[in-house]
């Protein structure tokens, strides 16, 4: 009797052990757990790029992933910029144009607010990894550039937001494995004001 109470001590004692060992101590990249990444994702992706500083205060972009990620599906993860409806549902939700990633922004004479939804595989792609990823596609706008912030009439400021999720997508059929995504939205805030006439 006295041996079994040991026994089942002990064996409380390496699950509490164990229990521990899985939900802490690693770092955002250790574990993957869902829920709104948004601050820790602002966060990596300052780390990874200088340009532009991005903060996670943008209510609208946050609310419209919260909403997206629930139709996300495994074939929407393409570890990259997302092409299907997920995005143009975000910029339905947000009221924000597509936000252009083909080459070099020029200054412009109306404000504009628009928006690029990322989705990666989280079994492939750290969080940190996928901000690297997100930054150096990024970098094609050239922001820091002087075309960017000034042309003949309008001298142009830009804020930058994001909203992130880690999201569980379940497998389709029984036996197949979950699959965890990265699912981001990056917002660029372009503000055009008219130079004085002086």
């Amino acid at each position: 009797m006295k041996l079994k109470r040991i026994l089942s001590l002990a064996l409380s004692g390496v699950l509490a052990v164990s229990m521990l060992t899985a939900c802490g101590g690693g770092g955002i990249d250790s574990i993957f757990r869902p829920g709104d990444k948004s601050s820790d994702f602002a966060e990596a992706l300052n780390d990874a790029q200088t340009v532009l500083k991005y903060d996670s205060n943008d209510g609208k972009l946050k609310t419209a992933i919260a909403d997206v990620v629930r139709s996300v599906s495994k074939d929407d993860v393409k570890n990259g910029i997302d092409q299907s409806d997920i995005s143009a549902a975000v910029r339905v939700k947000t009221g924000y144009e597509d936000l252009w990633l083909g080459g070099a922004w020029n200054a412009v004479t109306e404000s504009k607010h628009s928006v690029k939804v990322f989705i990666y595989d989280a079994s492939t792609y750290t969080m940190s990894e996928v901000a690297t990823n997100v930054a150096d596609k990024l970098s094609k706008m050239e922001l820091d550039k002087d075309a960017a912030k000034v042309n003949d009439t309008h001298t142009n400021s830009y804020e930058g937001d994001v909203a992130a999720r880690a999201v569980t997508i379940p497998a389709a059929n029984s036996g197949e494995k979950d699959t965890e995504a990265w699912v981001v939205a990056v917002a660029i805030e372009q503000t055009a004001t008219k130079k004085s006439s002086t």
